[in-house]
């Protein structure tokens, strides 16, 4: 019953994501794209994968996903900043999803929230192919990052705010995800214990700062 059930999954989902896979090292690609696959691999020296281009640019027709400089550094005024922005913030308690993250779905009908809304089904990171139901504003995690942010607990707000934003590329995903996108090597570092401040500086830059610069605006 287990196999049926996960070939079924495969069959389902793999059909409008493409699976990932873990390749060999390349001088400026991270990504290189076929119809159904993705084959991941390092940036060399300093340059950094950036995951949230990755299925921009494979849904685009392009052949491959180009490694980018990494300049831009979180300072601890911008994350206080957003702590308190976080801590004040009142979650809409309707916008829970139904089920147990994570939730493997096919469309975003699959992601109904408590007040019968829909969220958003996103591709993964998936060696199976799988798609993932977003987090939404009142799920158990989301509700952590609050309590984190308003127990002005930094170390853990970093970790669980970047779970947040990157919770659908972590699961089911190849061994060598966290060696080619700094945010899932952030994700892992942390949990093992890492220092926030200076890790977040070498690897989340990107993310961080333009998060924060969204929030500014909000």
């Amino acid at each position: 019953m287990t196999i049926f059930y996960l070939t079924f999954l495969i069959s389902t989902v793999s059909a409008t994501c493409p699976t990932i896979l873990c390749g060999s090292y390349s001088t400026h690609l991270c990504g290189i794209f076929t119809d159904d696959s993705i084959e991941i691999s390092p940036c060399l020296g300093s340059d950094i994968c950036n995951i949230q281009d990755l299925y921009t640019n494979w849904e685009q027709g392009n052949t491959g996903l180009p490694c980018k400089k990494n300049s831009l550094y979180p300072n601890t005024e911008s994350l206080e900043e957003l702590m308190k922005i976080t801590c004040l913030k009142t979650p809409d308690l309707g916008k829970k999803l139904q089920g147990i993250h994570p939730k493997v779905c096919s469309s975003n009908n699959d992601c109904t929230l408590a007040d019968g809304s829909v969220g958003e089904c996103k591709c993964g990171l998936s060696i199976h192919g799988f798609s993932y139901c977003e987090i939404s504003e009142a799920d158990d995690l989301s509700l952590s990052v609050q309590k984190a942010a308003c127990d002005k607990d930094a170390d853990l707000f970093i970790l669980l705010l970047l779970k947040q934003e990157f919770w659908v590329y972590l699961h089911d995903r190849p061994l060598c995800a966290g060696f080619v996108f700094e945010d899932i090597a952030s994700i892992d570092y942390l949990s093992s214990g890492g220092t926030t401040l200076s890790k977040i500086a070498e690897f989340s830059g990107s993310f961080f700062i333009s998060f924060v610069g969204i929030m500014y605006f909000i």
